[in-house]
């Protein structure tokens, strides 16, 4: 099934019950919950099942029970005086993070919050039924275009994993995770779902119909940097509107995350709302992802690991633009339209930038428990060689060089079955 126009299947659902529940909560911690709530569909199936097992968590509580759970971040909001405030309990929004913030007592706020969830977590924990555990595979690629030497590819690899020598030609493995036969996708539809937030392709400037779903990647979500110039550029344009100030810039960038977007959305990626708002709350973020693809490639990979726990991440590096004197990035000016000034590629520093953020997706992911014995490769085709971290059991973990992009590839589909 192809990945254009999928969206995902709801199992039934009582948002008006779980608004009930969230009612339950202390007051600062209902804006995410309702927020969540009011966006259920935009959410991935992760959160989804993340936020039913929390609220199933509170529900197995008795009044009586989440009472005196509750109660010591119930007497902090007394003590801070949060009734008194002007604080939303339906969206987590720049003034609540402003007052709560202020507080003298909000590191202490956040210690009662860490330990509420997890006792509410640890009680849905101890009933939700266990599913097996599948294999999972983080792939970062290194384009030939990055003319990266040894050092600085592998340095910030070397607390874990090896180098593995590649023979053969190394582009030839990013075409097989796109087109092998069998496909990933057609993998993850038979033992997983095919779900599109179950398998991801991030592409910093992929050419037109490489990057959206291709034929091993079907039933996938594909994000292109160059795809998405044209909503990036208004996005950009749009963003430098808001006012500085933190009650304006609040309620401009809630108007930005509801705004119809889909006039500049890819034509290609057309019905795929929930990827479209996935899109819009990265560029919300306050990071690079606006201005640099190789920026927008981790950040987005960090972003689908935190949200989505894909079994399946390709996560391809560019060559970005260099930076134009006179210009500021900080304030995510679009560096094609405030100077005149041509556009040039800046090769070695985004060969620097690329071997510096590409660790960095391995490192997000070995936040969560679910990629602890997670395969993942960072493939330098300049190189012709990969750093390979294999967990235990995996075709990988002491095979040792040179392997071809067959071997490499069948290593990451066996891996995947597991």
């Amino acid at each position: 099934m192809s990945a254009k126009g999928t969206q995902p299947q709801q199992r039934s659902v009582d948002l008006l019950a779980w608004r009930r529940t969230a009612a339950r909560l202390p007051l600062t911690l209902r804006p995410s919950v309702n927020e969540q709530l009011d966006e259920w569909e935009m959410l991935f199936p992760f959160e989804q099942n993340r936020l039913r097992n929390f609220l199933g968590g509170v529900d197995s509580f008795s009044t009586a029970d989440l009472n005196a759970l509750t109660a010591q971040l119930r007497d902090l909001e007394a003590k801070m005086g949060v009734a008194r405030w002007d604080f939303s309990e339906n969206s987590n929004t720049l003034e609540n993070s402003e007052l709560l913030a202020r507080s003298a007592y909000y590191a202490e706020w956040r210690r009662a919050v860490e330990r509420l969830f997890a006792a509410i977590e640890a009680r849905a924990s101890s009933t939700a039924v266990a599913e097996p555990e599948h294999g999972r595979v983080i792939v970062a690629v290194l384009p030939a275009s990055l003319l990266v030497d040894e050092q600085t590819a592998w340095n910030l690899w070397k607390a874990q994993g090896r180098e593995v020598a590649i023979q053969g030609d190394a582009r030839q493995i990013f075409d097989l995770l796109l087109t092998g036969s069998p496909g990933i996708g057609e993998l993850l539809a038979e033992r997983h779902s095919n779900d599109p937030a179950d398998a991801w392709l991030i592409d910093a400037a992929a050419k037109p119909g490489n990057a959206i779903a291709p034929a091993g990647f079907l039933a996938a979500s594909c994000l292109n940097f160059s795809l998405l110039n044209p909503l990036r550029e208004r996005f950009l344009a749009e963003l430098n509107t808001i006012p500085r100030d933190t009650d304006t810039a609040s309620q401009t960038m809630l108007e930005m995350r509801q705004k119809d977007w889909s006039r500049w959305w890819p034509t290609e990626l057309a019905g795929q709302d929930r990827l479209r708002n996935f899109v819009v709350d990265l560029y919300l973020s306050g990071n690079g992802a606006l201005i640099f693809s190789d920026a927008f490639v981790e950040w987005a990979a960090s972003e689908v690991l935190r949200r989505a726990r894909p079994h399946v991440l390709v996560a391809r590096f560019g060559v970005r633009s260099r930076p134009k004197p006179f210009t500021s990035i900080a304030i995510f000016e679009d560096q094609t339209k405030v100077s005149t000034i041509p556009d040039t590629d800046d090769p070695v520093n985004s060969a620097v930038d690329a071997a510096i953020l590409a660790p960095y997706i391995w490192l997000s992911a070995l936040r969560y428990a679910e990629y602890e014995r997670a395969l993942c490769l960072c493939i330098s085709e300049h190189l012709n060689s990969a750093w390979v971290v294999a967990p235990s059991g995996s075709d990988l973990e002491r095979t040792s060089g040179p392997l071809s992009p067959a071997k490499l590839h069948g290593a990451i589909l066996h891996w995947l079955m597991t």
